[in-house]
């Protein structure tokens, strides 16, 4: 990050990195958040649920001690929803940070604050040395897994998320049961139920390598500018 910083300076001048770093910290904190929610859902989920199964059948522990559950439900509820907000907001203070560390606010066409974001700082890389970037960040924004990811939590800030629940299995062989966020529509698309760990690790993960990658990018492509 240092030595990005040290090329945006040198190319477009020390105001640009002040406004490239002003998007280092919060995107640092959202990587953080998204790692400590879900890590909380886990937790919730070993402590109140699979370390009590041996002794008590999950039918009792989800239905018939319901009242006791439910605040426990509460948090673990907080926590996905959390998680899948923070994971979503790295790619959006991510593309506020490469709008700056390539000087897109410095052409004839500058986007309005408001409306920078993932897809439209995309958009605007059109710099031949620059795309390679672009088509990185790209990869993800077409990613299906991530399309999924954007409608529920963009569900969620207009109409409510889709509600978590937790799922009975009554299959011996598997596990005996299952966290998922229910299924919901979004414009005009059909969303299926997803189960909360193959959504959301899946997509933290996809989202932390492209942040990676494009930082690497982003150095190769400055350090190459005369």
């Amino acid at each position: 990050m240092e030595e990005t910083r040290r090329l945006v300076e040198k190319h477009f001048g020390k105001n640009q990195r002040e406004c490239f770093n002003s998007y280092t910290k919060p995107f640092n904190h959202r990587l953080y958040h998204a790692r400590y929610h879900f890590q909380e859902v886990q937790r919730l989920l070993k402590e109140e649920i699979d370390e009590k199964l041996p002794d008590k059948s999950i039918v009792e522990l989800l239905l018939v001690e319901a009242d006791s559950f439910q605040p426990i439900f509460l948090k673990i509820e907080a926590h996905m929803i959390a998680c899948a907000q923070s994971i979503h907001s790295i790619t959006d203070i991510f593309s506020h940070a490469t709008y700056y560390a390539l000087g897109l606010n410095l052409g004839q066409k500058p986007l309005n604050d408001q409306n920078i974001n993932f897809k439209n700082v995309i958009k605007s890389i059109n710099e031949e040395r620059f795309l390679t970037i672009r088509n990185k960040m790209n990869e993800l924004l077409e990613n299906n897994l991530y399309k999924t990811l954007e409608s529920l939590v963009t569900q969620g800030k207009h109409r409510g998320l889709p509600e978590p629940t937790i799922v009975i299995e009554t299959e011996k062989n598997i596990k005996p049961y299952n966290l998922q966020f229910s299924k919901f529509n979004f414009r005009d698309k059909k969303h299926s139920e997803y189960e909360f760990q193959e959504l959301l690790s899946p997509a933290y993960a996809m989202t932390s390598q492209m942040v990676v990658r494009c930082g690497i990018l982003i150095n190769e492509a400055l350090s190459s500018c005369n």
